[in-house]
């Protein structure tokens, strides 16, 4: 008897065991089982973050893109409108600039000057007076310029535009008091000075 006793309560005790160690078991797989969504609704939060740090990245590149495009049209619409400041100008300009009245050309001088900046101002001036007036009064010289074409050839941003201009040119003399009609070809800078557009440079090509 003591042997099946013995027996019956190591059966017991192996029973109680199996039972206690199963019911640890089925105590970790319901924690396993009841983290395992927790885990997945953390991750399924996390996606959609990334999903919108991601879209966050794409706004501000399609922002920056979209900012650069507009400065760039914008640039090139001030560009467009200083070539087309600067040729209306330079037409204007280079017309009383290159015509001469031996009548008036002593007295126009100052007007002239001032459709000129930089070191061509100081250039015309000189030629004006020393050479060009002296010998229209002499020869009592007229001289007509006008602008057959002209197209601008290079920008430097907004401040400086350069044109490529023909003319045509009827002058009159003393000696020669029929209209004789010449052409030429001159390369034109022009340039801003505080709002207004002024010949910076004239030179025959």
């Amino acid at each position: 008897m003591s042997r099946l006793g013995g027996a019956l309560t190591a059966t017991r005790g192996g029973i109680r065991t199996g039972i206690v160690g199963g019911a640890r078991a089925v105590g970790t797989g319901a924690k396993v089982a009841v983290h395992l969504p927790g885990v997945a609704w953390a991750d399924a939060r996390r996606r959609p973050r990334r999903a919108f740090t991601v879209l966050g990245v794409v706004a501000v590149v399609l922002a920056v893109v979209a900012g650069l495009f507009g400065f760039f049209a914008l640039r090139q619409a001030q560009i467009e409108s200083a070539r087309g400041a600067a040729s209306a100008a330079a037409e204007q300009k280079v017309t009383e600039l290159l015509s001469y009245d031996y009548r008036t050309i002593q007295n126009d001088q100052q007007d002239r000057s001032a459709m000129l900046t930089g070191q061509f101002k100081d250039d015309y001036g000189s030629l004006l007076a020393d050479i060009v007036g002296p010998a229209a009064t002499q020869q009592q010289l007229t001289t007509r310029s006008s602008v057959v074409t002209s197209s601008v050839v290079g920008t430097e941003g907004t401040e400086q535009v350069t044109l490529l201009m023909f003319l045509n040119q009827t002058t009159q003399s003393a000696a020669k008091p029929d209209p004789t009609l010449s052409g030429s070809r001159i390369r034109v800078t022009m340039q801003e000075v505080d709002g207004a557009w002024l010949v910076s440079e004239l030179t025959p090509v």
